[in-house]
C-alpha cells in the first residue's frame, strides 16, 4: 500500500512538474513551430511515449494538417494529412472528444502515422469552443498510457490553445506595427520630395524590399 502511494504521489509530482513546465513555454514563447517543439518533448519525455504530433485544422482545404512530429527514432512523415472525420485524430477533432486507443490492431479508425504504434492518446486542442487541432502521442507498447495521461494531457491541450492564441494576437499586432512603418516611410518620401516620378520610384523600392522581407519570414 505504502508503495503504492509513494508511486502515486511520484505521478503527482511528475504532472505538476510538467505542466509548469509547459505553462512556462506558452507563457515566453510565441514563436509557434517552437512552442508545439517544446511541448511534445516534454509530454514525450513525461510519458515515456515513442512519438507526440499536434495536427492542425486547415479549414479552407477541410483537412487535418501536421505542424509538428517528434519521435524518439527520428522518423518524421513529410506531409501527413487528414480529412476532417478520417481516422483517429480526425474523429476527435470532429467530435471534440479525446480518445485513449489502448491497442490500434483493435481501432478501425486508425490511420497509421508511422509504423509500430500499438497504443495512441489523441486529444483537441480548442479555441473558443471549436476544435482546431490535435495533440497526438503515440507508443510501440500497448496499453502505454492510462486515463490520467489522458486528463493530464487534456491539460497541455487547453495550454497549447493559450499559445496559439497569443502567438496569433502577436503576430497580429507586429503585422500591424510593420504596416504603420511603411506608411511612415512613404509619407516621409512624399514629405521630403516635390518630384512625383522620383517619389513613387522610392516607394516602389522600399514596397519591393518589404516584399521581399514578407516572403523571407
Amino acid at each position: 500500500m505504502s508503495e503504492l502511494t509513494i508511486e502515486n504521489r511520484r505521478k503527482i509530482m511528475e504532472s505538476l512538474k510538467l505542466i509548469k513546465e509547459i505553462s512556462s513555454i506558452t507563457a515566453s514563447v510565441l514563436d509557434l513551430p517552437q512552442v508545439f517543439e517544446q511541448i511534445i518533448s516534454a509530454c514525450i519525455r513525461y510519458s515515456k511515449a515513442d512519438a507526440g504530433s499536434i495536427l492542425l485544422v486547415d479549414a479552407s482545404r477541410k483537412e487535418l494538417r501536421l505542424a509538428k512530429h517528434k519521435s524518439e527514432d527520428g522518423a518524421a512523415p513529410t506531409d501527413f494529412r487528414l480529412k476532417l472525420g478520417q481516422g483517429v485524430s480526425g474523429y476527435v477533432v470532429k467530435t471534440g472528444r479525446s480518445m485513449l486507443v489502448e491497442d490500434v490492431q483493435d481501432e478501425p479508425r486508425y490511420i497509421p502515422m508511422r509504423p509500430k504504434v500499438r497504443s495512441v492518446l489523441a486529444v483537441p486542442i480548442f479555441d473558443q469552443g471549436e476544435a482546431v487541432g490535435v495533440i497526438i502521442l503515440d507508443s510501440n507498447r500497448r496499453s502505454a498510457f492510462d486515463r490520467e495521461d489522458l486528463q493530464l494531457l487534456e491539460v497541455v491541450s487547453s495550454l497549447a490553445s493559450d499559445a496559439i492564441r497569443n502567438a496569433h494576437t502577436f503576430h497580429e499586432l507586429e503585422q500591424r506595427v510593420r504596416e504603420l512603418d511603411l506608411l511612415n516611410r512613404i509619407n516621409r518620401i512624399f514629405s521630403q520630395t516635390l518630384d512625383l516620378g522620383k517619389a513613387f520610384d522610392q516607394v516602389v523600392a522600399v514596397l519591393k524590399r518589404e516584399l521581399k522581407m514578407e516572403r523571407a519570414t
